[in-house]
C-alpha cells in the first residue's frame, strides 16, 4: 500500500485491496458512514475493550483522592517551595523510569493529600499558588490514571484539575490542566467538547501572551497542537488549520537552554527540545496518549505520511 493510499482509507476500499482492514481504516470508514465500527465486522454485537488488573498503587491513589482534607485542616501545610520541588521531581521521575506507573504511584497519595490540604490551609495569594500545585500534581495524577479500570476516577480527576487551576488565576496551570482534559475527551471520542476546551483555552490565555514567560509560550504551542491533533483525529475538513504554524511561532521564542522542565514539547511538530538549565534534554517532554479505556486508537499526527496534493 502506498504512503498515499495508507493515509486515506477510501482509496483503498475503491480499489478492493484483499488485505484485512486496520483499526484505524474501519474507524473512518465508520465515521463516514455514521455507523459503529462493530458494523463492519463479523461480531454479532459490539465487543468492550477490556482493560486489565489495576495497578498495584491505584487502591492508595484512589483513597487518596476519595478523602478531602476535612479534619486537620489546621495542621501546618509544607512549604510551597518545598511542595513544587516534589512535584518537578515526580514528573522526572516518571519520565526517567521504565516503569513509571510504580515510581509515581508510591509518590501520588502523599503528593494528592498534601497539595489538598495546602489549598485549605493557605489563603490569598499562597492558597491561589497552592490551587496551581494542586492542578499539576492531578496532571500527573491522569498519567497514572491511564489504561487503569477507574474511568469514574480519571473523569473526577480531570474535573478537579481543571477547576484547581480555575481558582489558582495562573494561566500556565490552566493550560496544563486543560491540555490533559482535551485528550481525554478527545480519547473518549467527544472530539467537539476536546475542540471547545482547548480553542477557549487559548483565547483566554492570548492577551497575556506579549509578556509571557517560556513556560507559557511551551504550553500555548502545545494546546495549539492538541487543537490541531483533534482535528485530525476528528477527520475535521482542513486538518489542524493554523495551528501547528502558531505552535513553531510559540516554539521560536522560547529560549534555548531556559525551557523548564515542566513544559511539554512535541520535537514532531514544534521542532527538537531545547536543553533545560542542566544541559540535558527537557525532562517533562510528553506526547499525548488515549487515557480513556475504550478510545479510538491514536495515531501520531506528527508521523502520519503527508497526504499528496493533487496536481
Amino acid at each position: 500500500m502506498t504512503p498515499a493510499a495508507d493515509c486515506d482509507p477510501l482509496p483503498g476500499v475503491d480499489g478492493f485491496l484483499d488485505l484485512p482492514p486496520r483499526l484505524a481504516m474501519l474507524t473512518q470508514i465508520a465515521r463516514v458512514l455514521r455507523v459503529d465500527v462493530w458494523a463492519l465486522t463479523d461480531t454479532a454485537q459490539p465487543s468492550t475493550v477490556r482493560v486489565g488488573p489495576g495497578h498495584a498503587h491505584l487502591p492508595a491513589v484512589r483513597d487518596a483522592l476519595n478523602r478531602w482534607p476535612i479534619i486537620g485542616v489546621d495542621a501546618e501545610p509544607q512549604p510551597l517551595d518545598h511542595m513544587r520541588a516534589r512535584v518537578d521531581m515526580a514528573w522526572r521521575a516518571r519520565h526517567a523510569a521504565p516503569d513509571h506507573r510504580t515510581v509515581i504511584g508510591a509518590l501520588l497519595p502523599d503528593l494528592i493529600r498534601d497539595a489538598q490540604h495546602a489549598t485549605r490551609a493557605h489563603t490569598g495569594r499562597r492558597q491561589m499558588a497552592a490551587q496551581a500545585l494542586l492542578a499539576d500534581v492531578l496532571g500527573l495524577t491522569q498519567m497514572f490514571l491511564a489504561y487503569q479500570p477507574a474511568a469514574d476516577l480519571l473523569w473526577r480527576t480531570v474535573d478537579r484539575a481543571v477547576l484547581a487551576a480555575q481558582e489558582s488565576g495562573d494561566p500556565l496551570a490552566l493550560c496544563g490542566a486543560v491540555w490533559f482534559a482535551a485528550q481525554a475527551h478527545r480519547d473518549a471520542g467527544d472530539w467537539d467538547t476536546a475542540m471547545a476546551v482547548t480553542l477557549d483555552t487559548l483565547q483566554a490565555v492570548k492577551p497575556g501572551l506579549p509578556d509571557a514567560g517560556p513556560e507559557l509560550l511551551a504550553m500555548w504551542g502545545a494546546l495549539q497542537v492538541e487543537a490541531s491533533h483533534t482535528a485530525a483525529r476528528s477527520g475535521e475538513a482542513g486538518g489542524g488549520g493554523g495551528h501547528p504554524g502558531a505552535a513553531r511561532g510559540g516554539r521560536r521564542r522560547v529560549p534555548g537552554g531556559l525551557l523548564p522542565a515542566g513544559a511539554p514539547v512535541f520535537p514532531g511538530v514544534t521542532g527538537p527540545p531545547p536543553g533545560d538549565r542542566a544541559g540535558g534534554l527537557t525532562d517533562r517532554t510528553t506526547v499525548p496518549q488515549p487515557v480513556v479505556p475504550g478510545g479510538p486508537p491514536f495515531v501520531p499526527v506528527a508521523k502520519a505520511p503527508s497526504r499528496r496534493r493533487p496536481p
